[in-house]
């Protein structure tokens, strides 16, 4: 993944950090990348983080439309084993924790959100 950027999800709506809040921060990240001509990036969607690729996501439609315009939305697959949400997931595609983490590491730019 080198010259990339991951964005990095790993948390939900109700996990407040100080300041914006987790989906302000996601919200104004899709924006973003919304905006772009071909955004060049990948998401990462693990632990908490997956309930924003739910079917019942607040951010649902916008990160149809991500996916749709080419941008990969990888969701962990042991995360959604775990959590029984496989069948509740409505975008993206799963992937194990390992590939996941061999993307964050190999990119060239990290952003946690």
């Amino acid at each position: 993944m080198s010259g990339s950027v991951a964005i990095v999800v790993s948390r939900n709506a109700s996990d407040p950090e100080g300041g914006e809040s987790p989906r302000e921060r996601l919200e104004a990240v899709v924006s973003m990348l919304l905006q772009a001509e071909h955004p060049a990036v990948k998401v990462l969607f693990y632990t908490e983080g997956l309930s924003w690729v739910l079917r019942d996501s607040s951010i649902l439609p916008q990160l149809m439309e991500l996916e749709a315009r080419g941008v990969e939305l990888l969701v962990c697959q042991e995360c959604a084993r775990e959590g029984g949400l496989k069948g509740d997931l409505a975008v993206g595609r799963l992937e194990s924790d390992d590939h996941i983490l061999e993307l964050m590491w190999s990119a060239e730019h990290v952003v946690v959100v």
